[in-house]
């Protein structure tokens, strides 16, 4: 996996710009939010995982005021903006595997977008751990297949995020009770090699432990540029495509 602090460098470079770009993690974070909201509105204590700028938890705090929020993220500067949203809010400037929080202390668990950058195993094992007997976890990550033509370009075609088994087995290894996975693609159209670079730059993503001077020397970024702006011409836009499995679990024991 990626280093934590490479993942917190990068967010923490996006943060002031991360809304503003994030079109595919918004209706991520939308869509689970959509899903969870009867458990919302019951959850006195609610942390989110990865919280980033906050947008989760200020949804939470808009339809249950009175709920215990919390947020944890590797970026202080994420952590920064959330702050500036959520009113009231506890933040933990911490990894998503080893969170200083007591045990059963949580009624709902939420991550969106942000599972992918850990061990999903130690993830999900340390998020049944802080919830409650009877809580919720709801979570959505993005898949092995995730930017697949961005990073096949780049002959970096080896993304070390989790497939939809390893997802469920993880889940299941740590002892919840899945009650629904779904996947669905999620495609941002870029008009251009500028665009995409942007988009993925500005997310975070550009944290690539498999990146190198030889990777992205001149010839090698004037190729991608030359390719991707071809495919533009050619189809009107390169798409980067998401693929995203949201899951709802309940802690039974």
């Amino acid at each position: 996996m990626i280093e934590a602090a490479t993942i917190a460098r990068c967010f923490d470079k996006g943060a002031a710009r991360y809304d503003n770009l994030a079109q595919i993690q918004n209706k991520v974070s939308d869509s689970l939010f959509a899903s969870v909201l009867p458990e919302v509105v019951d959850a006195k204590h609610i942390v989110d995982l990865g919280c980033g700028t906050g947008r989760l938890l200020s949804k939470c705090q808009a339809h249950n005021p009175l709920a215990e929020l919390t947020g944890v993220d590797c970026s202080s500067a994420m952590l920064d903006v959330a702050a500036s949203k959520v009113s009231g809010g506890n933040w933990l400037n911490q990894d998503l595997v080893d969170i200083a929080l007591g045990a059963e202390s949580q009624c709902l668990v939420l991550s969106s977008s942000a599972m992918q950058w850990v061990p999903i195993e130690q993830a999900l094992k340390e998020a049944a751990r802080v919830t409650k007997v009877g809580g919720h976890i709801a979570i959505s990550t993005y898949l092995d297949k995730t930017l697949l033509e961005w990073r096949r370009l780049w002959r970096a075609e080896t993304l070390e995020m989790p497939t939809e088994d390893q997802c469920v087995d993880a889940a299941e290894k740590v002892g919840l009770s899945i009650k629904r996975v779904e996947t669905n693609w999620q495609t941002q159209w870029c008009d251009g090699f500028e665009a995409a670079v942007s988009s993925v730059r500005g997310l975070g993503a550009g944290a690539n432990r498999r990146s190198s001077k030889g990777l992205f020397g001149r010839r090698e970024f004037a190729r991608i540029r030359e390719n991707v702006n071809a495919q533009v011409l050619k189809f009107g836009a390169f798409p980067m495509r998401y693929h995203v499995v949201s899951m709802l679990a309940i802690k039974e024991c």
